[in-house]
């Protein structure tokens, strides 16, 4: 069967993903009869179905020969083989049973992207519902992409047909086709998260309240987003008390805020939710014709829904009631932004008719990655009754590693990762399952908070190991390209005063704050768009404005009315080329710096973009391209193909999975956060927090296909307030873990090493360490090399005993010069040289050379020695080997821009110092 024709300027949900080739099933070919029965084409968006759609057991004249309905039939044997072959019993059963409410508890790795694509494919080539009859949601733009093409795989070209996208980008669509039922201009425009921080600035501005602290516009936001999830009104946040008694009506910026995205014709990504919703509410007819367009629903992560997205679907199945919903209650883990467990845990309430299918059997895990993940999620109390399981190996022991602080724990993650990726010819460098050596982009750093990749970042560089920070800075929040798309922006919107702001004086054109504070001024007074605030301006109907600063302002209102012009002429890649040299935008990256050609490659790269839209109409490819880009989800980011090490936080990697995942930060009021750990040991005890933070830890841990790697720090310095140090008890989460699942020492009492703003350190540790060395929580940790593989730590704290510092010290002695075989030597110690005398404010002086007798047939230099090298300075030898006539040594150097290096003992001319 051809492909249907697509039409130019036709606005479709499905373009929301980029659409791969796909072939049909065993490629039989179609008889005459099977053309002419082929599956109506799609109507214009959202439209009627077309007048000559029939029952597909209604065959034309031509069809009604001998023989046809056979050869139909055995077609149809032949997709549902292909179909169901190679899935489970239970999958099966989830793919076949198409009708009425359905819920599938699909665990991890359990297969559930495979059941949803198999059970649309059932639909369309087995059923033979026409698959714009079809609607598939999911909560990231990657997901959607993926069941797209497993769908094309298996159908062809009629998986194009099939709506699939996120909650928002299918709102958003809907909103921008009917939303004129409900008052909204289909013109708007969608803030995303940095938009909406600027112009909470802007009314917090207008309230003479400053952006930061409290009321900074990301907490200020963040209740406004919450109230939104619940469905409440804004109007009613209580107000918030400030430390420094001041209370601030969060209520009435609420409404500012709300008032302003109004005046601005704008959307936030609550809104999207709402207004759909209130949509459906107040126009019955346009719900009656979403309800005709879709019969056949289907949810992905329904375990993360909130409220609005709740009514939403259970508004458009109410009709036909095929609603198929897939999730895992225990993963679970977006809480605190509004999703609601209770939808998921409460579904067959709210169908008493539904099918439960569970999807236990696991493909991605081993045995003891499962048992281990179970361990710690079967704690909690609010959860469906399943255990996953598998036919794969039982696998390695899960390796526990506990570091004195981060940098310390950073190093260790960085120097397994050189195992396993064979640079360092550890026996370790194999896989488990095929046996070839690892590639960093089977690896990855999950992590609770952002503010820990900073330790693991700095080692990653030290050590060459190139890696992508997964929910860092997006590609479309990076300056060059925000600039572009708010140019864009103000070409369709006379309202957008956020874009408006942003671009005014980008490139510099003369126009200053002062200026655009009374242009913003006059906008508020008359009460218009900040459009036609700057035409006025621009004409000297703004009488504070004269001379320079109104001819700046005509230059620029001059230059959009010129790119306007453009809009709908030229292609969307040409328009965007236009404006970039109209503006002097690419005149002012071309200044010779490398800074400047990378923020051009950038740029470049949006062009590129730009040309996915192609087969639209130039307007159609301009608002879909600020509709996708404001979409766009932290997860979107990661690039599977790309050879790096992946750091990501534990909510960014859901859905993702890797051979090898660390998990680092294991520490309590850290992993779970302390927020949590307060909420269930309060007056009016929650244990919900928890069990959100349990939920997390199964997650991570179930990223992981071959091997998992657990660590915590004793301190770390996120969590250190100024004169302080955190000593952190081991997460609660490792110790519900038997004990047999993993190696490493045993847990036990936390170091007594640091007290309240004080150098605590004991004096014996002093005599070995010197004074000061824990004052920057970088000190050198004694007894680092109590953690090689398949060893305890020399002097290691036992459970329920305190730790005796002078008991043990002799042992932690012995055990520092061995320290560097462990990874535990890197920058921290050398930054230790440098630490103040914590008694008088000097700096210690350097340790005199040592004489050190030369032993023929043996090393000179041993691990953990320090050196001096007459050009590099101070260092610590890393590692020694002898050689045929030499010895080679590995020194850390002190300073970081020197790093490593690997020295010819014979000719270095080292000295040693300690």
């Amino acid at each position: 069967m051809n492909p249907t024709p697509r039409r130019r300027g036709r606005a479709r949900l499905d373009e929301a993903v980029p659409e791969p080739e796909g072939t049909r099933f065993e490629e039989l070919p179609p008889t005459p009869g099977e053309a002419a029965a082929a599956l109506p084409a799609e109507p214009d968006w959202l439209g009627e179905a077309p007048p000559d759609e029939r029952d597909p057991d209604v065959r034309p004249d031509a069809m009604a020969r001998a023989g046809q309905d056979r050869y139909q039939a055995e077609v149809v044997d032949s997709r549902k083989r292909e179909i169901l072959g190679r899935l489970n019993p239970e999958q099966a059963r989830a793919v076949t049973t198409t009708d009425g409410p359905v819920l599938i508890l699909a665990g991890a790795g359990s297969g559930k992207t495979r059941v949803l694509a198999h059970r649309i494919a059932y639909l369309v080539g087995v059923q033979r519902v026409p698959p714009f009859r079809i609607l598939a949601v999911t909560f990231t733009n990657r997901a959607a992409g993926e069941l797209r093409e497993r769908i094309i795989r298996l159908v062809g070209e009629a998986g194009k047909e099939v709506q699939a996208g996120t909650f928002h980008s299918i709102c958003a669509r809907v909103l921008r086709r009917d939303g004129e039922a409900i008052g909204l201009d289909r013109r708007f425009v969608i803030y995303d998260t940095d938009d909406q921080q600027q112009l909470m600035k802007l009314v917090l501005r207008e309230e003479g309240l400053e952006a930061k602290g409290e009321t900074r516009p990301a907490a200020i936001l963040g209740a406004i987003s919450r109230a939104k999830n619940e469905m409440l009104d804004p109007g009613e946040i209580p107000p918030l008390r400030l430390a420094t008694g001041v209370t601030v009506q969060i209520a009435r910026l609420a409404r500012l805020y709300v008032a302003a995205l109004k005046k601005a014709n704008a959307l936030d990504f609550d809104d999207l939710l709402l207004d759909a919703v209130r949509l459906f509410d107040e126009s019955p007819e346009t719900l009656a014709r979403y309800q005709e367009r879709w019969r056949y629903l289907h949810v992905d992560e329904y375990q993360d829904t909130n409220r609005p997205q709740y009514l939403w679907i259970r508004a458009l199945a109410a009709k036909h009631r095929n609603l198929a919903v897939v999730g895992d209650d225990d993963q679970s883990i977006y809480g605190w932004r509004g999703a609601d467990i209770r939808n998921i845990l409460d579904f067959e309430r709210d169908w008493p008719d539904a099918t439960v299918i569970k999807l236990e059997q696991n493909y991605r895990s081993t045995q003891l990655i499962l048992d281990a993940a179970h361990s710690v999620v079967s704690k909690n109390v609010a959860r469906s009754d399943k255990k996953l399981w598998t036919e794969n190996a039982r696998g390695r022991l899960i390796e526990r590693f506990e570091a004195y602080n981060e940098e310390e724990e950073a190093e260790w993650i960085v120097r397994r990762v050189e195992e396993l990726t064979g640079t360092r010819g550890s026996a370790l460098t194999r896989r488990a399952d095929d046996g070839e050596t690892m590639k960093l982009r089977d690896i990855a750093v999950l992590y609770r908070t952002n503010a820990q990749s900073r330790a693991i970042e700095e080692a990653c560089l030290r050590y060459g190991i190139r890696y992508q920070v997964v929910g860092g800075t997006r590609f479309y929040s990076r300056r060059e390209v925000k600039d572009a798309l708010a140019y864009l922006r103000v070409l369709r919107s006379d309202a957008d005063q956020v874009s408006f702001e942003r671009v005014i004086n980008v490139p510099a054109r003369s126009i200053g704050d002062k200026t655009i504070a009374v242009i913003r001024a006059y906008v508020a007074r008359e009460g218009v768009p900040f459009w036609l605030g700057l035409e006025r301006a621009a004409e000297g109907e703004v009488g504070e404005l004269a001379g320079r600063a109104r001819a700046a302002v005509a230059d620029f209102v001059g230059l959009i009315r010129r790119l306007r012009s453009r809009v709908g002429v030229l292609p969307l890649p040409e328009l965007l080329d236009d404006l970039l040299e109209r503006s002097g935008y690419r005149a002012m990256l071309a200044d010779g710096t490398e800074e400047g050609e990378e923020r051009w490659a950038n740029l470049l790269e949006l062009r590129e973009v730009t040309t996915r839209y192609d087969d639209l109409s130039a307007e159609d490819a301009l608002d879909r391209l600020l509709e996708e880009t404001a979409l766009v989800a932290d997860q979107d980011s990661y690039q599977s193909d790309a050879d790096m090490l992946s750091l990501i936080t534990l909510h960014a990697a859901k859905g993702l999975e890797f051979e090898v995942v660390f998990i680092a930060g294991l520490e309590e009021s850290l992993f779970p956060t302390g927020r949590a750990v307060e909420a269930e040991g309060g007056f009016n005890p929650d244990p919900r927090p928890m069990e959100e933070e349990r939920r997390l830890a199964y997650v991570g841990m179930t990223r992981a296909r071959q091997r998992l790697y657990l660590s915590h720090a004793w301190q770390r310095a996120t969590r250190r307030g100024p004169g302080t140090s955190w000593m952190a008890e081991p997460s609660r989460f490792l110790l519900e873990i038997p004990a047999d699942l993993m190696s490493g020492p045993r847990l036990g009492a936390r170091p007594d090493l640091a007290g309240e703003g004080v150098d605590e350190t004991p004096d014996d540790l002093n005599l070995v360490f010197g004074r000061g060395a824990t004052r920057f929580g970088r000190a050198i940790r004694p007894g680092g090399g109590a953690f090689r593989e398949g060893s305890g730590r020399p002097g290691a704290p036992v459970a329920g005993e305190p730790f005796r510092p002078s008991r043990d010290l002799a042992a932690r002695r012995d055990a520092f010069a061995a320290g560097a075989r462990s990874g535990t030597f890197g920058r921290r110690f050398v930054e230790a040289w440098d630490d103040e005398d914590a008694g008088n404010g000097t700096r210690a002086a350097k340790p005199a050379p040592i004489e050190r007798p030369i032993v023929p047939g043996e090393r000179r230099y041993r691990d953990g020695d320090r050196v001096r090298h007459s050009r590099w300075g101070d260092g610590i030898v890393v590692s020694s080997k002898l050689t045929r006539s030499d010895e080679e040594v590995t020194i850390a150097f002190r300073d970081p821009q020197i790093g490593r290096k690997t020295l010819l003992a014979s000719l270095a001319g080292l000295e040693l110092t300690g």
